[in-house]
């Protein structure tokens, strides 16, 4: 049995694996867009919405290449691989199981790509935002405090004195 008959259901799992992971980035990417609408127009309760959604993919995405790496590590060893990648895949084993999975490998490095750049921007707009929230609440600190020192003081009474004693 040739390499090519053994490794083209697993490289086809593969493909499978990572198509679900694709569908699973591509709603990432539309997370962060609404993060970034959201953060833009400061609905802070949204972004929080937004970052805990996204947490919740990355858990599952994370679980899902856990499960995948016996597979890939199985492949790059069958192979004679020192790395898992499309190039090296490409040249060890010229086939349509191959090329499917690198055509869905270079779609998810787009959306990766895509999320990377979203995500810098949208930490940058947070910051941004953190950064003026915290110079309008040491504004308002400041007032305060000047008010507090030119409010008049109370008048003190003397109290009561006890004359009897």
């Amino acid at each position: 049995m040739s390499k090519n008959n053994f490794l083209t259901p697993a490289l086809y799992a593969l493909t499978k694996e990572y198509t679900k992971q694709l569908s699973l980035y591509q709603e990432m990417l539309k997370l962060d867009e609404g993060q970034k609408e959201y953060a833009e127009a400061e609905n802070i309760t949204k972004v929080e919405e937004v970052i805990l959604a996204r947490q919740e993919l990355i858990n599952r995405l994370d679980e899902m290449n856990n499960k995948l790496k016996p597979l890939k590590d199985d492949i790059k060893t069958t192979l004679g691989l020192k790395d898992f990648s499309t190039k090296a895949l490409k040249d060890a084993l010229p086939s349509e199981a191959v090329q499917s999975l690198v055509k869905v490998l270079e779609q998810l490095g787009a959306v990766l790509y895509a999320i990377k750049e979203l995500d810098a921007y949208n930490e940058k707009l947070l910051r941004a935002k953190l950064s003026q929230v915290n110079e309008r609440l040491n504004k308002f600190q400041q007032k305060e405090k000047a008010q507090k020192a030119y409010a008049k003081k109370p008048k003190v009474s003397p109290g009561y004195i006890d004359e009897i004693k």
